[in-house]
């Protein structure tokens, strides 16, 4: 074995290979994220990382950026489609939150109530938010819908 080879199977280089990879993996979503005004392309571009570490674990000698593009253009519009349902699932908790908190004066019983279960909507949709990337990576036939809802199943799960 040459020093050459005994150099690049050490675990110091295969450390430094992946740290070297990640570095890149963060300056590519940055770029693409920012690239989109954040709002069109930050979902694409964490689904694109995910499948990226994915791809790099089952084939070692790739092109990187064609890879990690390719990928994002591939899962644009799919992705696409649960960011937006979740993003306005989000802007109608949020506007139930500003009702409840501009009318904290009036605290009855009910209004009490609808702040509670607003709050309770709230704890499920960023759990929700937490399990959606993993639920769309591995169940990648399910609808935009459906991905939603096994993501909330496995949040209380």
């Amino acid at each position: 074995m040459s020093f050459f080879e005994k150099y690049t199977s050490s675990k110091f280089f295969t450390f430094f290979e992946l740290l070297y990879y990640l570095i890149i993996l963060n300056i590519l979503w940055l770029f693409t994220s920012f690239l989109g005004f954040i709002i069109l392309t930050i979902f694409p571009a964490s689904i694109a990382v995910y499948l990226f570490i994915l791809h790099r674990k089952e084939v070692r000698d790739f092109k990187f950026f064609r890879t990690f593009f390719t990928i994002i253009k591939r899962e644009y519009i799919k992705s696409q489609k649960v960011f937006i349902i979740l993003f306005f699932i989000g802007l109608v908790l949020i506007s139930n939150l500003m009702f409840y908190y501009n009318n904290l004066e009036v605290l009855t019983t009910l209004h009490f109530i609808g702040l509670m279960m607003t709050l309770l909507m709230g704890l499920a949709y960023l759990l929700t938010w937490i399990h959606i990337i993993p639920v769309y990576i591995f169940f990648p036939e399910l609808k935009a819908l459906q991905m939603i809802k096994y993501a909330l199943l496995l949040a209380f799960v």
